[in-house]
Order: structure tokens, then C-alpha cells, then sequence
């Protein structure tokens, strides 16, 4: 394993280490971080036609990940308040956990962002109680940022 020191983000890096047009794999539930998502927010239209993707889950998600004036989408599987106040943002797709996994194998991710916690003695970060498909997908998603808490 090779290790790596860890790089502060601000949001002018993290749009230019975002793909362009990326499909990007968000944490939700209990593992979003408000840290990436002010970094999204105030990079804004830098970061062009991005389309976040993840699990928001009503009355705990209510960070959108859409900055005013940006051409950045939201896909959900689940509704909440927050994307639901922006309908032209936002596309909802009721699907049960086996679809999700079964769409996001199907049409990979480009892009990845997440919380983990800082590497232990061995180099390995925890992905914290709630990581829906991101272990499924791991090796395969090439650009992975993640906020270390």
C-alpha cells in the first residue's frame, strides 16, 4: 500500500480535480459531509454539469449540493423538502437498494465524495456506519475526495 498525505481541499481545487460533467457519488444518511458540500456549493459554476448522485434522506439531508447559478444537478432515490423545492434540479428515481446498486454497476459514478476517518497505523480509513454502495464500486470510481473527520 502506498501512502499518501492527505491535501487540503478548498473549492477551486476540488473543481479542478472533479471531472468534467461527472456523475458524482455522494455520502448521505449519517455520513454527509457539510464540509464538501460548502466546498460544492461555493465552487458553484466551476464545477459545470455535474450531477451529484446519492441517498438524501428526509429530515436528516438537507444540505442540496446545488449552487445558485450553476449547472449542477441532483439525482435521489429518496425526496426530500430541500430537493423537492427545486424541481428543475432534480430528478427522482423511486428505487429500491437492489436498483441503485444494480444502476450505479450499470452506469458508473466518474467521481466520488465522502467522509472517512483519518488513516489508522495501517493505512486504512473507516467509511463510517452508513456506506450504501461505495465499497461495491471502490476500485472502479477513478477520482475519490474525501473529507477525513
Amino acid at each position: 500500500m502506498t501512502a499518501r498525505t492527505p491535501i487540503p481541499l478548498t473549492a477551486d481545487r476540488l473543481a479542478e480535480l472533479m471531472p468534467a460533467g461527472a456523475t458524482t457519488l455522494v455520502s448521505g444518511c449519517s455520513c454527509a459531509s457539510d464540509l464538501l458540500a460548502d466546498l460544492v456549493e461555493q465552487a458553484g459554476e466551476a464545477l459545470g454539469a455535474t450531477t451529484f448522485t446519492g441517498i438524501a434522506v428526509p429530515g436528516l439531508n438537507r444540505r442540496t449540493l446545488l449552487a445558485d447559478g450553476a449547472a449542477t444537478r441532483r439525482e435521489t432515490f429518496f425526496m426530500t423538502p430541500e430537493l423537492a423545492a427545486l424541481p428543475d434540479r432534480v430528478t427522482l428515481l423511486p428505487l429500491n437498494y437492489a436498483q441503485i446498486a444494480a444502476r450505479y454497476r450499470a452506469a458508473l459514478p466518474t467521481a466520488v465524495l465522502f467522509s472517512a476517518t483519518p488513516p489508522d497505523a495501517a493505512g486504512r480509513c473507516h467509511l463510517g456506519p452508513t456506506v450504501d454502495f461505495l465499497p461495491d464500486l471502490w476500485t472502479r470510481i477513478p477520482v475519490r475526495i474525501a473529507h477525513l473527520n
